[in-house]
């Protein structure tokens, strides 16, 4: 899906792979568009480096957010996926955006990616 950048955060690239980077400014955040297909119950999973401190985030969908600290993963290059927890979305044009959940304590992080999975649909 395609990923919108807000701020002065910017991509890069690490081992041949593309990621978010220079996340410095906790005012900055990231978003991507996505098209549900069906209204039900989603997985997300955020895949991100953090070198030495928890920090964490947010990621809100439509009217609903959920929130993660984040763990160390020990070097910049050094990716984890995990998941943020389930969200309940509808079907079409959505809007996730991922944004620092603790202004004053914010770290850094690279982000290689958000992973939303359907767990069943509620409805078709």
């Amino acid at each position: 899906s395609n990923v919108s950048t807000h701020g002065s955060v910017n991509t890069e690239t690490r081992d041949g792979i593309a990621n978010i980077g220079f996340w410095d400014n906790p005012s900055d955040w990231v978003s991507w568009s996505l098209d549900v297909r069906n209204t039900g119950l989603y997985s997300v999973f955020l895949t991100y480096a953090l070198p030495a401190h928890d920090t964490a985030v947010s990621l809100s969908l439509g009217d609903r957010t959920i929130s993660k600290t984040l763990t160390p993963t020990g070097d910049w290059g050094k990716f984890r996926e995990i998941s943020l927890g389930q969200i309940s979305l509808p079907k079409g044009k959505q809007t996730a955006a991922l944004r620092p959940a603790d202004l004053k304590n914010w770290q850094a992080i690279n982000v290689r990616g958000v992973r939303i999975v359907p767990q069943g649909n509620l409805l078709e």
